[in-house]
Formats: C-alpha cells, sequence, structure tokens
C-alpha cells in the first residue's frame, strides 16, 4: 500500500525539518491507516457530482414538473458515509428580447436531495411577512446563493458535510425551488420570457465523500 504526504501536512513538514521524528513514527504506516488519515496523509477521496439540466421542451412556456428530475449514477450504488458538498455550480437563461435590466435572477435557489437533504439540513427560516409573523415556510433544501450574472460558480467552500452513513440508491431525485415575490417557495422556472424571467439550465453539486467497506 502507498501512501503521498500531502503538500501542506505537518508529516511533510517533520519530514524535512526532523527525519530523526518521522523515523520513530514510521511504525504508525504499517498498523493503523485511520490513524494515518488522522495524521494529515493524503486520503484519495472520490466525487460524486450531482446534475440537473433542464429538459423544458418549450422553454418559452412554464411547463409543471420539469423543476423535478430524477438521476441516475454510473455506478450501481454507492457505499458512503460522510459527504461533504464543496463546490457547485448554476447556469441562468434570459430570452433574446430581455433587457439586461430586466432580468429577474433569484438571490438564491432551494435544492432539494432525496436521501441526502431530507433531514439533514435544518434552516432556520424568517416569517414569510410583517402582515403574518407566525406564518414560517419551512424546508430542508440546501440554499444556494446565486450571482448578479446568469452564471454562478463556487469552489473551494468551507465544507458541508452530511452524514449518510449507507448506500445511496442509484436513482436520486433532486427538486430546485426558490422563493418568489410572495415569499413563497415553489418550483424554480424552467421557462425565460421577453419580461426578464430566466430557466433555470443547470445546477451542478460537487460532492467528495468517505467510505470504508461496503456495508
Amino acid at each position: 500500500m502507498c501512501f503521498v504526504i500531502l503538500k501542506e501536512s505537518p508529516l511533510r513538514e517533520m519530514l524535512h525539518t526532523r527525519p530523526t521524528a518521522f523515523k520513530s513514527q514510521s511504525h504508525i504506516f504499517s498498523h493503523n491507516f485511520y490513524y494515518i488519515k488522522k495524521i494529515y496523509l493524503y486520503n484519495i477521496m472520490p466525487l460524486l457530482c450531482l446534475h440537473f439540466r433542464n429538459n423544458n421542451p418549450n422553454v418559452a412556456v412554464e411547463t409543471s414538473g420539469f423543476a423535478k428530475q430524477k438521476l441516475r449514477m454510473s455506478a450501481i450504488s454507492l457505499p458512503i458515509q460522510k459527504l461533504t458538498l464543496v463546490g457547485y455550480a448554476v447556469n441562468l437563461s434570459k430570452h433574446a428580447s430581455a433587457s439586461a435590466s430586466a432580468v429577474q435572477i433569484p438571490d438564491h435557489i432551494i435544492v432539494e436531495v432525496d436521501g441526502i437533504t431530507n433531514g439533514g439540513v435544518n434552516v432556520l427560516s424568517p416569517p414569510k411577512s410583517s402582515a403574518e409573523p407566525e406564518a414560517y415556510l419551512q424546508t430542508h433544501g440546501i440554499p444556494l446563493p446565486l450571482s448578479d450574472s446568469l452564471s454562478t460558480i463556487q469552489m473551494g467552500m468551507n465544507p458541508l458535510d452530511f452524514v449518510i452513513n449507507k448506500r445511496l440508491d442509484r436513482e436520486i431525485k433532486i427538486h430546485i425551488r426558490k422563493y418568489d415575490t410572495n415569499n413563497n417557495i415553489v418550483d424554480m422556472t424552467t421557462h425565460n420570457t421577453a419580461g426578464g424571467v430566466v430557466s433555470c439550465d443547470h445546477v451542478l453539486l460537487y460532492f467528495s465523500y468517505e467510505f470504508v467497506g461496503n456495508f
């Protein structure tokens, strides 16, 4: 079994500055891989990417149901202990005749993923309005902030961890939602109009994950 020391790891520094101390710790390598991870040796982290694509055949007309989609993995299933969201990308599109000033880009979208966000994400939401101080809309979706442009790419995030401890099924359902102008949670639009409504064309979520065995 071969291990690679991270460029930034304390062990790499110790190897160069205190080779005797490093040698005294060499027995660790043959005894406990889990402990090795604890002392910053490089453990390859595989990638899980969830890709939502807008399949609305007529982007000029809003059609119910296109904000929900069933995704299918290339693997049959994955034994996962912990998922870590490390980045995301969201691509919107506007109508060709919509002026830049008329484009209505939500400040964020809400992404619900079966088996991942159910109960694992708890959002403390504000009241719907000052006129309805006890009206709260609850969601377990991941809120993803959007930029002012049609394309948002956020990588190198401070990790957001989701404890899974099970095999993820090959097919996973994803639901893209947003707040409308009345502060209701509704499906994200999959059409665009000359009036400035944008369509959500792609959402990509990038996760690294940990697993032990195949449970």
